[in-house]
């Protein structure tokens, strides 16, 4: 019973059993399976290394199980695995990590090479999934280079969503016109990132968006980009932290269409000589 009621998958693409499997792991076996596995797709397979071997559990429409590697909640329909619909609800508060050593493969939930995230993107998928709460969630990114990401959609529950830089500095790099950060819907906060590229920094559009970027630093991004965009009555705020401008940009901010860009009494620290084509 105790694999039913934890119900959590280590991998459910494996066709064959894994070399060394930790004691008491779960995992869906995939089409095609072979040695131990032969003829039990689709079916749970669980190992138990005081009998050295494999019980194997047919799921019935209606199950659910967390697939780990994936950081996906999976249920069966229709005698198949698909997607859940319904959303992982938090019962705790919870961190997702990401490093550049990391794997999207990952489960996130671990600070190291082999439990990081590699991508912001899909930490910020992972988080988009679940219905928060009353908790909160924080993707805590290490230092390095990241590629640009997308914070899409509605999130569930009343608990907040935040990125924070660990450790060092962390920049995204905008891309072929496409903004290094884009908000396109919920209430998302991001603490001390650097933005620059070719691109905008930070596009926030809809208004159903409201975006808290804190202590920034925004580099330079290619004329005729602009550092912070709002439109479409989005709302972007910076919070009570002071920011720096370390490149030049077409302007440092726009807003279009009822869209706000909301600053309290901050500093601003300019450092180089950046410069603004059109306006600040």
């Amino acid at each position: 019973l105790d694999q039913l009621a934890q119900a959590v998958v280590v991998d459910k693409d494996l066709a064959a059993p894994p070399g060394s499997p930790a004691n008491g792991s779960m995992y869906i076996v995939a089409a095609s399976a072979t040695g131990a596995w032969s003829g039990q797709s689709g079916k749970l397979a669980y190992w138990l290394t005081t009998v050295a071997a494999w019980t194997f559990i047919t799921p019935a429409d209606g199950w659910s199980v967390w697939v780990a590697d994936e950081a996906v909640r999976y249920e069966r329909r229709s005698s198949a695995w698909s997607i859940s619909k319904a959303r992982e609800l938090l019962f705790s508060s919870r961190s997702y990590y990401v490093r550049t050593d990391g794997s999207d493969s990952n489960s996130g939930l671990v600070d190291s090479a082999g439990g990081a995230f590699r991508t912001i993107q899909r930490a910020v998928d992972a988080v988009s999934a679940i219905d928060l709460g009353n908790f909160n969630i924080t993707v805590m990114v290490r230092a390095g280079t990241y590629d640009r990401f997308i914070l899409r959609g509605y999130l569930a529950g009343t608990g907040r969503a935040t990125l924070e830089a660990l450790g060092g500095v962390v920049e995204v790099l905008a891309a072929s016109g496409l903004a290094a950060i884009t908000a396109l819907g919920g209430i998302w906060t991001i603490n001390s990132f650097k933005v620059s590229g070719t691109g905008n920094g930070v596009l926030a559009s809809g208004a159903m968006t409201s975006l808290s970027v804190r202590g920034f630093d925004f580099g330079a991004v290619t004329s005729p980009y602009i550092h912070v965009v709002g439109s479409e009555l989005a709302v972007i705020n910076f919070g009570a932290a002071n920011y720096t401008i370390s490149g030049s940009a077409e302007s440092h901010l726009y807003t279009d269409s009822g869209a706000q860009i909301q600053c309290n009494v901050l500093t601003c620290t300019l450092t180089g000589t950046p410069t603004f084509s059109s306006q600040f």
